[in-house]
């Protein structure tokens, strides 16, 4: 694998989500760190060599987004990044949701991008074997948005928002999809 924007490495310690840390509850899979910079010159961000997306919470109208990752399990070698847009499918319980898609393990931790924006509004979680090429995420409400507070204090501080860092680029267009079936990079 090569590394063509170079590398960072996080700044402090990642901000885990209590229910995760304490229960392992999938409906917080999620945190948040701090790169420092790197890159190729050791004094970029990662946002300023390839962009950065925006946060999107409590948004239950969301019904479409297109995931990325490098699954590694089936038909797939976690060599490349691959993108699937699917349509809400389930939801297994209040914070936990699927969507249509076929990307398989090692695609965790990808984001759930809602199409044509610059904002994610989940995460590639995991799967259950009883709902075949569906995604799990956990629901992206108001913890979310905390735990991206703890990381980023000063990121946004008006507690009545939902959205945080607008996104600069949006995915990049050798990424293509096909609804519900994962496309190569």
């Amino acid at each position: 694998m090569t590394h063509p924007f170079g590398g960072w490495s996080a700044y402090g310690q990642p901000v885990v989500a209590d229910r995760w840390k304490s229960s392992g509850n999938w409906g917080s899979d999620y945190a948040f760190c701090v790169l420092g910079y790197g890159g190729l010159n050791g004094r970029t961000t990662v946002g300023q060599a390839v962009g950065h997306f925006g946060l999107l919470v409590e948004r239950a109208d969301i019904r479409e987004w297109m995931e990325l990752g490098y699954p590694a399990r089936g038909r797939f070698d976690g060599s490349q990044m691959w993108s699937c847009v699917g349509d809400f499918a389930v939801a297994l319980t209040f914070d936990e949701i699927g969507k249509a898609g076929d990307l398989t393990a090692g695609a965790s931790g990808g984001p759930w991008v809602i199409p044509n924006t610059d904002y994610v509004n989940g995460v590639v979680s995991y799967d259950v074997p009883s709902y075949p090429d569906v995604s799990f995420s956990p629901f992206f409400d108001r913890e979310v948005l905390a735990l991206y507070r703890r990381a980023f204090p000063i990121a946004s501080p008006d507690d009545t928002e939902t959205s945080v860092a607008p996104g600069l680029p949006s995915p990049p267009e050798e990424v293509t999809s096909i609804q519900g079936v994962a496309s190569p990079g």
